[in-house]
């Protein structure tokens, strides 16, 4: 392989002078291929060296259970020794962060790190940075036995090595709770719990199918296990006039374009032949769903 890097590099391709640690690959020490792996090197899927970049070396000491200085400094020694790029190696971490031992909690909660299932192989992806969600955090809170705020205390000087853990204002800080997160509140800021795509603003029905699932009132839902963590939203929901209201299964049934709980939702003017599809569908009279869509229509911008 770093014969090929050796060929490319002479051709005028734009890749880092790396040749030397290809080569030293397979006789480097073991902290070292860690510092250039992240991974163990043991694993045939993890046994190729990478970039030193924060994220790996982060996770190489979790792995390791040393001090972030540890494989640091053992990056940079290699680097020197086998005269690689200055780039191919991150900075090292402030004087404050050299004596921290990252534990599985933080890699859970902010690195997308292990084996990745192909076809017909294993493979490890190299480690990266992700985004401190509320999944994450609430995650990270409950393993740790830490209150939602401390959690984010714990977790935010990591920023300054790279970690994407966004900068709060000092309100939606103060609105992260004290408590340690339940496990309600965990399934309350799952995207798995959600019907809405990955990424896509929280819609009003994943709003009433995790009451549902959790058996409370939707306002409840909102209020006390969600609304907390918007700041850590990807994107802002547009959630507005949230029932008091225990949701059913015929809720989700008869809110839905499908009938199923699924997106699309219902939404705009119902007629009366909508309100009788959806009594057939989940066994109810027409007045029925008339009052149950009364309670929603708030929310859903229904007009009957």
């Amino acid at each position: 392989m770093s014969w090929y890097a050796d060929e490319l590099r002479e051709a005028g391709v734009d890749i880092p002078d790396a040749g030397s640690l290809l080569r030293a690959w397979d006789e480097l020490p073991t902290p070292s291929r860690y510092a250039f792996s992240g991974e163990d090197p043991n694993w045939d899927g993890a046994d190729y060296p990478v970039p030193a970049t924060s994220a790996v070396l982060f996770t190489a000491s979790q792995r390791l259970r040393q001090r972030l200085s540890v494989l640091w400094d053992t990056a940079h020694r290699e680097a020197r020794n086998l005269g690689l790029d200055a780039g191919l190696v991150a900075p090292r971490p402030p004087e404050a962060l050299r004596m921290f031992v990252p534990t599985y909690d933080e890699i859970a909660a902010l690195v997308d790190a292990g084996p990745h299932e192909d076809v017909d192989y294993e493979w490890f992806e190299t480690p990266r940075w992700i985004p401190l969600t509320a999944a994450r955090l609430v995650g990270y809170a409950r393993a740790r036995n830490l209150g939602a705020r401390a959690a984010y205390r714990a977790l935010a000087p990591l920023r300054a090595i790279g970690a994407l853990v966004p900068e709060l204002s000092a309100e939606a800080e103060a609105a992260l709770p004290d408590d340690v997160p339940t496990a309600h509140d965990a399934v309350a800021v799952d995207p798995a719990y959600r019907v809405s795509a990955p990424g896509d603003p929280l819609h009003p029905l994943d709003l009433v199918g995790i009451a549902g699932r959790l058996g409370e009132p939707v306002r409840h839902t909102w209020e006390r296990r969600i609304t907390p963590y918007l700041a850590l939203e990807a994107s802002p929901p547009s959630v507005t006039d949230v029932p008091d209201v225990v949701p059913g299964w015929q809720d989700l049934a008869i809110l839905s374009e499908g009938l199923d709980g699924r997106l699309p939702a219902l939404t705009g003017p119902v007629g009366q032949d909508r309100i009788e599809r959806c009594a057939r569908a989940v066994g109810e009279t027409p007045e029925w769903v008339c009052r149950r869509l009364e309670i929603y229509a708030g929310l859903f911008g229904l007009r009957l």
